[in-house]
């Protein structure tokens, strides 16, 4: 699927914020803006991440 390899540096870990409040459980505080965004990112994924047959 690719030309090159994948590579991925890895890093240790930084500090850990949490999220603000208004961003804590969006998916079960905003339902429909979750699924719209969701709905947008699984079109990306069938568009482009398909396995080549």
């Amino acid at each position: 699927m690719f030309d090159q390899p994948i590579v991925t540096q890895i890093e240790d870990a930084g500090p850990f914020y949490p999220a603000e409040p208004e961003h804590q459980q969006f998916y079960a505080k905003n339902p429909r803006r979750y699924a719209a965004e969701h709905a947008q990112r699984q079109e990306f994924v069938d568009a482009h991440w398909k396995e080549h047959k």
